[in-house]
């Protein structure tokens, strides 16, 4: 349309019916994840549909299945947790060069999935995210420890906390008496009693 007005009206429907279609598979999405049956990989593609019209599934999977594929032919239950680790921030953050952004400058280059898995870099949140849930699908057991004010990725085995892994330093892997100093360089005080890992 050449019309300024019909193509701003087109538009506008379209974002609509984007909206409306993405949030009808989140609400679906959701009922899965309440039965465990839902991946963290398609919510962060739902997420990614609903903040970038138009942004197909395809193009979402396909960047992310190479790395996945490697992460699986990689890792195995014969392995330690920690070779396992290591070979995931290997794949992670030497071969696919994924790194974290100021956590204090928030972009939509370095906080939409989408830019981020295109650019290989963002923040550290949107790269938590993608670490757990490219982990989740090859299979390694790597959880957010929660606490007021943020998180940081755990590793875990049958419901204990083997180690910690910081996304700003390529996934380096750190014991318990070392949490406290991480948070602290940046600017965070956790307690112990106040973490929850889900």
């Amino acid at each position: 349309a050449k019309d300024e007005a019909r193509k701003e009206i087109i538009n506008r429907k379209f974002l609509y019916y984007n909206t409306e279609s993405v949030l009808e598979e989140l609400s679906k999405y959701a009922g899965l994840a309440r039965q465990e049956e839902a991946t963290l990989l398609e919510g962060a593609y739902l997420i990614s549909a609903l903040l970038t019209p138009g942004y197909k599934r395809s193009a979402f999977y396909d960047n992310l299945i190479p790395l996945i594929g490697e992460l699986m032919s990689e890792t195995s239950q014969g392995k330690t947790a920690i070779e396992n680790a290591r070979i995931l921030n290997h794949i992670f953050y030497n071969r696919y060069l994924f790194t974290t952004t100021d956590p204090f400058t928030l972009t939509e280059d370095s906080s939409l999935f989408n830019n981020v898995i295109e650019n290989r870099r963002g923040t550290p949140v949107a790269v938590s995210v993608l670490y757990f849930a490219v982990a989740h699908a090859a299979g390694l057991p790597v959880y957010p420890l929660c606490f007021r004010g943020g998180f940081v990725p755990v590793y875990e085995e049958d419901g204990k906390i083997l180690f910690y892994l910081n996304v700003f330093h390529k996934g380096e892997i750190f014991m318990e008496e070392n949490l406290s100093t991480m948070m602290r360089a940046q600017g965070l005080n956790l307690r112990s009693e106040e973490h929850t890992s889900e």
